[in-house]
């Protein structure tokens, strides 16, 4: 499915509802959803861009994953992972252990 959005000031919003699977479970995450994306220091941008359209769609599932709480942070995280590493299974494993090492205080909020 391709994901739409409206990109203003580094923020993605979702111009329709957005489904995907998960650990066997079907979600819908709304048409209003804001995200940020890969909430990482400028400095690092070389790793990825926070808004490079490749991994969008693991940043927007994460995102909403950890905003409502329907899984497991680690699960949540683990899912992230899977999805950047179908495109650089090196950035799949970085941004795993980066989420679980920072991302901690973002969880369930």
């Amino acid at each position: 499915m391709k994901l739409d959005v409206k990109t203003d000031c580094d923020l993605n919003t979702l111009l329709e509802d957005y489904h995907f699977k998960a650990y066997g479970m079907e979600y819908t995450i709304p048409y209003w959803f804001t995200f940020d994306g890969w909430s990482i220091p400028r400095p690092l941008w070389f790793l990825s861009h926070p808004l490079y359209y490749p991994y969008l769609e693991a940043f927007l599932i994460h995102d909403w994953l950890y905003d409502t709480g329907h899984i497991s942070r680690l699960k949540a995280d683990w899912d992230f992972a899977k999805r950047v590493a179908k495109i650089n299974k090196f950035k799949g494993a970085l941004f795993f252990i980066a989420v679980r090492i920072f991302w901690f205080r973002h969880y369930n909020k």
